[in-house]
């Protein structure tokens, strides 16, 4: 009888590369080529054909300081900035894919889409879509009337799920 330990059965598995942060330029580049052969999210679910057009420019817009305006992304697909935007919203939502986005608040700022490559880089888009959310809220409220106590119950859970200042202080 043989005393040697037997080699345990190996089981293939594929891992699925999500994208996490930080990555460097060149993995993430990998990573959304390799998406985009399987026509694969990250996460197992179909990418589209327009969900995949619009990953394949992004691809190229690695980090904030690469952002790729809607403007050019619509020269490019002859697409519609509405549809640009709902194609981007499923990447991040369905496939969640973290494309980031800044809106420049003057023509030199740097403005328009791209995969975060850092934590920081995905904070910054949150806070700017935190910013929507709480100026979409003061809206209804003045234009509802006396929901200012609802209006600041909701800013404070956001603040308290997110962080950072509310529109009540």
């Amino acid at each position: 009888m043989s005393t040697r330990p037997q080699p345990r059965p190996t089981l293939e598995v594929s891992i699925v590369l999500r994208h996490e942060l930080p990555l460097s330029a060149h993995e993430l580049t990998n990573r959304v080529g390799s998406w985009l052969r399987a026509q694969l999210g990250p996460y197992g679910e179909p990418l589209t054909g327009e969900e995949a057009e619009i990953l394949d420019i992004l691809r190229n817009h690695l980090g904030q300081q690469n952002a790729i305006s809607i403007v050019e992304i619509q020269r490019s697909l002859e697409r519609s900035d509405r549809h640009i935007k709902e194609m981007v919203r499923l990447l991040r939502v369905k496939h969640r894919i973290r494309v980031g986005s800044l809106r420049g608040s003057r023509e030199r700022d740097a403005h328009g889409y791209f995969l975060c490559l850092t934590p920081r880089e995905v904070d910054v888009t949150i806070s700017a879509r935190l910013a929507e959310v709480r100026s979409s809220l003061e809206v209804i409220n003045a234009l509802k009337g006396g929901l200012s106590h609802a209006l600041a119950e909701v800013n404070g859970q956001l603040r308290l799920l997110f962080g950072g200042e509310t529109s009540n202080g």
